[in-house]
């Protein structure tokens, strides 16, 4: 999972909720204050849940915010919440391990190992 990061789920007939809203892929994008669109990489869609997560804040665990433990789907307000979670410290903080680990994982370190080691593991089993 780490070594290919989150999936994006694109193209899917997303659910509505009672109300009749649904995720909008926009979501997975950012405007900058120069127009320039920044993919939010960070943002995954989980089709069971129907919802969306904090790929890194869910990993590293790093906070009880609903987007990083049970998923957001407040598809109203969801162009508020993304903003405000990408400016909180623990998901800066997230984000920084998250760049971390695919750096060692990149350049061959016990953490490369080890995921190689799981990887052996996870196919003999």
């Amino acid at each position: 999972i780490l070594e290919k990061g989150p999936v994006k789920i694109k193209g899917l007939e997303y659910p509505k909720d009672i109300r009749g809203r649904k995720f909008a892929e926009n979501n997975y994008y950012k405007r900058l204050s120069n127009s320039e669109i920044v993919n939010r990489r960070w943002l995954v869609y989980s089709k069971c849940k129907h919802a969306v997560f904090c790929f890194p804040c869910k990993i590293f665990n790093s906070c009880n915010f609903k987007i990083a433990t049970m998923g957001v789907n407040d598809w109203k307000n969801l162009s508020h919440i993304l903003p405000q979670h990408e400016k909180a410290q623990h998901h800066i903080e997230s984000m920084h391990k998250l760049c971390e680990l695919s750096v060692r994982l990149k350049n061959q370190t016990l953490d490369a190992q080890n995921q190689r080691l799981l990887e052996s593991e996870k196919q003999h089993w």
